[in-house]
C-alpha cells in the first residue's frame, strides 16, 4: 500500500506540476499577446507621429508657398499699379502736350490773322491814297478842262 500511496502522491504531484506549467504557459502565452498588443500600439502611435509630421510638413510647405504666392500678387499688383499710374502720366503729359500744341497753333492763327488783317488795313489805305490822289488829280483836270 505505501507504494500505492506514494504513486498516488507522486501522481499528484505530477498532476500539480502539469497544472502550474500549464498555468505557466496561460501566463507566458497573455504576456505574450499583451507584448504583442503593446508592441502594435507603439507602432500605430509611431505611424501617427509620422503621419502628423508629415502633416504638419506639408502645412508649413503650404504655407510657405502660399506667402510666396501672396508675395507675387503683391509684387504683380504693385507692378500692375506702377504701370498704371505711368499710363496715367503718360496720358496726361500728352494732353497737356497736345493742349499746348493747340494753344500754339491758335496762336500762330491769330497771329496769321492779325497780319492778314494789317496787311489788308494797308492796302485799304494805299487803296484810299490812290483814289484820293486819283481823285485829286481828276478834279485838277476837271478843273484845267473847265477852265
Amino acid at each position: 500500500m505505501k507504494e500505492r500511496e506514494q504513486a498516488k502522491i507522486i501522481i499528484q504531484e505530477n498532476e500539480k506540476e502539469k497544472l502550474n506549467r500549464l498555468k505557466e504557459k496561460e501566463a507566458d502565452r497573455q504576456l505574450q499577446i499583451k507584448l504583442q498588443e503593446d508592441y502594435i500600439k507603439e507602432l500605430d502611435r509611431k505611424d501617427k507621429q509620422r503621419a502628423d509630421e508629415w502633416a504638419a510638413r506639408e502645412a508649413k510647405i503650404q504655407n510657405a508657398m502660399n506667402k510666396m504666392a501672396e508675395t507675387v500678387l503683391k509684387k504683380s499688383n504693385a507692378a500692375e499699379k506702377e504701370l498704371e499710374r505711368r499710363v496715367l502720366q503718360y496720358a496726361e503729359e500728352r494732353e497737356k502736350k497736345a493742349a499746348a500744341d493747340e494753344k500754339s497753333r491758335k496762336q500762330k492763327v491769330k497771329q496769321r490773322d492779325i497780319e492778314v488783317k494789317q496787311t489788308l488795313d494797308k492796302q485799304m489805305e494805299e487803296k484810299r491814297k490812290i483814289k484820293a490822289q486819283e481823285f485829286a488829280k481828276n478834279k485838277e483836270y476837271v478843273a484845267k478842262v473847265i477852265a
